[in-house]
């Protein structure tokens, strides 16, 4: 049950980003790869770990405008199995989507 639940999720976020630019490029007349690629650039940004850099950077801006700020006690999260396939599936995504936008749009 966990897995085919995990499986619908995955293929949700496949899919969704498709149908989204497929839409856009009917009302809009904007290259279909390129809103593809936004929206798993999107996406993947999204999917990045909370501890990263960018984070680091708010508690420094925190830290800056209050002094008596105390901030939280940095613990590593660990990126469990799923959101490891999750990101790196996205990732994937991203590139065969930037790739072929631009091989079938950019080289014509």
């Amino acid at each position: 049950m966990k897995l085919s639940r995990s499986f619908m999720e995955l293929s949700a976020l496949l899919l969704i980003p498709i149908v989204l630019s497929f839409i856009v490029h009917l009302f809009f007349a904007v290259s279909f790869g390129l809103v593809l690629a936004i929206l798993y650039a999107i996406l993947v940004f999204f999917s990045l770990p909370s501890d990263t850099t960018f984070s680091q950077a708010v508690d420094y801006q925190t830290k800056v405008s209050n002094p008596t700020h105390r901030l939280p006690l940095i613990k590593h999260l660990a990126f469990v199995k799923m959101d490891w396939i999750r990101f790196l599936l996205l990732l994937i995504a991203l590139i065969v989507t930037l790739v072929t936008w631009y091989i079938i749009e950019v080289n014509l």
